[in-house]
């Protein structure tokens, strides 16, 4: 009989045994698969620091373009103006010497004028001088 309780003994440790390793596997397996679910969660949240990242970067970068074709369509504007001024200033300075131009030639003339009617003058003297 005792070795019928010992049997019985060893039976039972081995069926404890084997539940206690059947409750570990249950165990390990949720733990594993909770295991999987953080995973899961972790990727799923650096995913969307990555995303958010990029579309914080790229929203940068359209600004920054924005920013830079602004200034470009200003400057080239400006440009454009003192481009107008420049040609506006030349123009003017054309039309004030020319204008000055015209008075020397006219000043000229006039002085052309006197000159012949002094040297008209005193040719007529002299020929008067001469003839009297």
């Amino acid at each position: 009989m005792e070795k019928r309780q010992k049997m019985d003994q060893q039976i039972q440790e081995e069926l404890l045994y084997a539940k206690l390793w059947e409750l570990d596997l249950k165990k390990k397996e949720q733990r594993e698969a909770q295991e999987k679910i953080e995973k899961a969660k972790a990727i799923q949240e650096r995913q969307a620091v990555l995303d958010w990242q990029n579309q914080n970067r790229d929203l940068s970068r359209m600004t920054e373009k924005q920013k830079i074709e602004h200034e470009r369509s200003m400057l080239k504007g400006q440009w454009q103006s003192e481009e107008q001024r420049e040609k506006e200033a030349e123009r003017q300075l054309f039309i004030l010497n020319r204008e000055r131009n015209l008075d020397l030639i006219a000043h000229n003339e006039v002085e052309r004028g006197l000159r012949a009617q002094k040297d008209s003058i005193e040719k007529n003297r002299d020929r008067d001088m001469l003839e009297a």
